[in-house]
């Protein structure tokens, strides 16, 4: 017996599978996004984290330093 697949259901197939990993593409940056964001405020408050801006040519650059654990 072999299954074959319209065109439809092909379709349909690829829609929900994108629509997916879209979800999870999505979660998985609001995740990453949080996780570094709570590590940037810990490490600023243990003074670990220091950073310099400074202008050239109407460009901002901000130079980040982490320092290691004492």
């Amino acid at each position: 017996m072999t299954m074959i697949m319209t065109t439809e259901n092909f379709v349909i197939y690829n829609l929900i599978m994108l629509t997916f990993t879209w979800y999870l593409y999505t979660k998985h940056g609001e995740a990453s996004y949080d996780n570094g964001f709570m590590d940037a405020v810990q490490l600023h408050s243990e003074g670990r984290l220091t950073y310099n801006v400074s202008s050239t040519n109407e460009e901002k650059v901000i130079t980040i330093e982490v320092s290691d654990e004492e």
